[in-house]
């Protein structure tokens, strides 16, 4: 399992990641390029190791130091995953693994065009104006809802096949039955 990690991040080596200040996995990345970069197999003991998460804290801390450095690169392999997955490390020529704020409009241009972009969407200027039209059509559907719930009452019958209690609902289909059943039913009971 080490070897297929430590080859998987070393697959990785010509990637160049740029990240968020203070992002583990951004973190994790360079220290472990740095002991790529010095030739090492274990890590020593004055060397700055980035946080690691509670999971693997113990690990990393405790061991000899070449299990520390397998654990290490699991731990850097995990928390990279999770970094690139969230966007707070990103590779800058790639479309689905890049910055955020590259992916949107820059605040200066949004600022000057957001009415024409507002008028070609067809929505006003103000969010509440947009949402007003929807969260009144949203409370008549609910106090519709309550009133229809209010008129049908859950009961509770014995079905003649099982012989236990069955709880339904009329439906508007023909006026069947919904049932559900307070016990399992078992296949091939005879």
């Amino acid at each position: 399992m080490a070897v297929r990690v430590h080859a998987h991040l070393a697959g990785l080596r010509h990637i160049e990641f740029a990240g968020a200040a203070g992002d583990p996995g951004c973190e994790q990345w360079q220290a472990w390029e740095r002991l790529q970069a010095s030739g090492a197999k274990e890590i020593w003991k004055d060397f700055d190791l980035p946080p690691v998460g509670a999971a693997w804290n113990s690990i990393v801390s405790d061991l000899d130091p070449q299990s520390r450095y397998r654990a290490f690169e699991a731990s850097t392999m995990m928390a990279l995953r999770k970094s690139l997955r969230r966007g707070s490390t990103w590779v800058n020529h790639s479309i689905t693994f890049r910055a955020r704020e590259s992916m949107l409009i820059a605040d200066a241009d949004w600022d000057g065009s957001k009415e024409l972009h507002h008028q070609i969407l067809g929505l006003p200027s103000q969010a509440m104006a947009f949402l007003e039209p929807i969260l009144a059509g949203v409370s008549v559907g609910l106090t519709a809802l309550a009133e229809a719930a209010g008129r049908h009452r859950w009961t509770a019958r014995v079905d003649p096949q099982r012989r236990t209690h069955a709880a339904g609902l009329t439906t508007h289909v023909r006026e069947r039955w919904g049932l559900f059943y307070d016990q399992p039913t078992l296949l091939n009971d005879r």
